[in-house]
């Protein structure tokens, strides 16, 4: 796997997840109906200062476990059913006509408070530390063949993925919801809900083939 392959990966399944509702859309819309677009970049750089330590805790940890070729399968294996159970779960949510992009926010909470909101959002949702625990550490894992720099790009394509969301919802509620509908929304999510179990096939298959084990010495 490349290095684009690596970037690329980490911003479509960063997609995928930024684009669900949760925790921190709800601080985005809220920052975004008195700040607009900025509210964005400002609340993405929380939910950034909250992720990089757990992305170090995974690293750190992975540098040692992945040497091990059965903890390596099982990280490809359960990180690959969580992202079939992810897109599947997605999926199953637009036939039920669940998913909808609502511009309604009630959060009062002062803007100078809306990077330690953001941060909150993040570690509050209990999805959060189950998708590093699983997905995430798949995509990390398969960075470190790359050592430091293969997990930088991950990093940098993961909250990209972020930042292009949240800025585009903020700008589009600053802009009053013109060129943005439930379809456009719910159309994107297709597509992601799409790729996460195509990808979770490709871990799933590429640990029964061995062709993780064959990184095994490239990592750091």
């Amino acid at each position: 796997m490349s290095l684009f392959l690596i970037f690329t990966n980490a911003f479509v399944v960063g997609l995928s997840g930024a684009v669900m509702p949760g925790p921190l859309l709800t601080v985005n819309i809220s920052s975004a109906l008195r700040r607009g677009f900025w509210a964005g970049p400002i609340v993405v750089l929380g939910h950034a200062l909250a992720e990089v330590g757990v992305l170090f805790a995974i690293y750190f940890g992975l540098t040692n476990l992945v040497k091990d070729p059965r903890i390596f399968w099982w990280i490809a294996v359960i990180g690959g059913a969580a992202l079939i159970i992810m897109g599947a779960m997605m999926l199953a949510d637009l036939i039920r006509k669940k998913v909808r992009l609502e511009f309604i926010g009630q959060n009062q909470q002062s803007s100078r408070a809306t990077i330690i909101l953001a941060g909150l959002a993040s570690i509050s949702s209990p999805y959060w530390i189950l998708w590093w625990l699983t997905v995430g550490a798949l995509l990390i894992s398969q960075s470190l063949q790359f050592g430091i720099i293969g997990l930088f790009v991950f990093y940098i394509g993961h909250i990209l993925s972020d930042l292009v969301w949240y800025s585009i919802v903020s700008f589009l509620i600053g802009s009053g919801k013109r060129y943005f509908n439930n379809l456009i929304y719910q159309s994107l999510i297709a597509v992601c809900a799409l790729f996460l179990v195509a990808l979770g096939i490709y871990f799933i298959r590429s640990a029964q083939t061995g062709a993780f084990l064959q990184h095994l010495q490239k990592i750091v």
